[in-house]
Parts: structure tokens; C-alpha cells; sequence
């Protein structure tokens, strides 16, 4: 899968443009974390997303992960807000970038 989209802006008003479509797989929030909202991402670096889903189901989750994939490029990253393990929490709170519509 090649590393198409590579800065912060694009992969976020990528996300926006299909957000209603994204907003079927019950996602109530999303935004990004690590090297893409750092800006240090380069062609190799996936993308890690946290997410806030109304239903955990697994066909949500996995759907989510790989419309993601198939519409930036990168490999997803894909973490439920409830599952971020204490000791990251703050570390990657601190620097999401939420994405709305």
C-alpha cells in the first residue's frame, strides 16, 4: 500500500470529506495522535488514530481500520479511547488532534 498522503492537514481534511461515510461504522469522535500530529511523520509511518465508537463491535472496528487504510495510504493504527493504557493516556492526550465535521 503506498505511503500516499504525508502532512497532518491533508490527512485531516481527507478524513473530514468522508466523514459521513466514516461516521457509519459508529464513530462518535476521532482524532489523531503521534508522528502525523507531531508533524514528524515521513513515508513509512503509519497512522495512529483514536477513536470514540457508539458500538464496539468488531465489524465497526475492523471496518473503521481498513476504510482508513484504503483512504490515506498508510497502515492505521487504530485505538479505542477506553482502551489507552494508563501509563501512554497523558502522553497521548496531550498531543490528539480531533478531527470534526
Amino acid at each position: 500500500m503506498p505511503n500516499t498522503i504525508l502532512t497532518t492537514n491533508t490527512i485531516i481534511n481527507t478524513i473530514k470529506e468522508h466523514m459521513s461515510d466514516i461516521k457509519k461504522f459508529s464513530v462518535e469522535e476521532i482524532a489523531l495522535f503521534g508522528s502525523v500530529a507531531r508533524g514528524e511523520a515521513n513515508e513509512n509511518s503509519d497512522l495512529d488514530v483514536l477513536v470514540l465508537m457508539k458500538r464496539k463491535t468488531l465489524r465497526d472496528y475492523m471496518g473503521l481500520k481498513f476504510y482508513l487504510e484504503e483512504l490515506t495510504g498508510r497502515k492505521v493504527d487504530l485505538v479505542m479511547a477506553e482502551n489507552l493504557k494508563p501509563t501512554l493516556r497523558q502522553a497521548i492526550l496531550s498531543e490528539v488532534i480531533s478531527i470534526e465535521n
